[in-house]
């Protein structure tokens, strides 16, 4: 009679460890696994969007270079020879030169503001009217480039003589004023000031220049009030 082997099964190998031997296909699905998710990752992130990082990198450029380094140019039309002048009445001075010999042209300064008294009428209006000449750009272009390069405010001012006006669009001087100012600054605005600093007003005959008569033509005149800021020195 054969004796029984013990371990309780006749089949070699024993229970344990005939399914202990398939544990590594566990570990190496695991494996698997991450090297799928890896490869993954890394396909996504080789497929970013090139200008986002672009402009990312350069958002990043300018901020060190603010903080560490220099400020970045405006990119509004900054006139560079304001940097290099003393004071913005001598910006002025340099480029309406050839104005203020012929008289169009006087600049005043003042605590609150540095002001261009235009006061050739017949170069910017004809009588009774609002409507700017031709022959005005010339002047009003070589001071909105030096507008253009401020930041100051900016008020605009209209001056008539006393003489009443009958017309049906401008019934008194304060309207043909203050319309005379608008065009200065709507004017300015198409030569690239910015509007937000503009402010147009009418005084009619109201504010003649001192020591003159009031029916002197000198007081038909635009005024340009470069207002100051701070500590601003003229």
């Amino acid at each position: 009679m054969a004796r029984k082997k013990k371990g309780g099964h006749d089949g070699g190998g024993g229970g344990h460890d005939a399914t202990g031997g398939l544990r590594w296909l566990l570990t190496y699905a695991d494996l698997i696994t991450l090297l799928l998710a890896l490869f993954i990752f890394l396909y996504s992130a080789s497929q970013m969007d090139t200008a986002k990082m672009a402009s990312f990198l350069q958002q990043w450029h300018e901020a060190f270079t603010i903080i560490g380094k220099e400020p970045i140019p405006s990119q509004t039309n900054v006139i560079p020879e304001l940097t290099r002048y003393k004071t913005i009445r001598e910006a002025f001075y340099e480029r309406l030169s050839e104005e203020l010999k012929k008289g169009e042209i006087k600049i005043e300064s003042r605590p609150e503001a540095l002001i261009l008294q235009i006061f050739n009428e017949t170069l910017f209006f004809e009588a009774a009217s609002a409507d700017l000449r031709p022959e005005s750009h010339r002047v009003l272009k070589k001071i909105s480039e030096l507008l253009r390069g401020l930041s100051n405010q900016i008020r605009i001012v209209g001056h008539t003589d006393p003489v009443p006006i009958r017309s049906e669009r401008y019934p008194t001087n304060w309207e043909l004023s203050s319309a005379r100012a608008s065009a200065v600054g709507r004017y300015m605005i198409d030569q690239g000031v910015d509007p937000y600093r503009l402010m147009a007003a009418g005084r009619a005959e109201f504010e003649p220049i001192e020591g003159l008569l009031a029916d002197d033509p000198r007081n038909r005149r635009v005024e340009v009030w470069i207002l100051r800021k701070g500590q601003e020195e003229w």
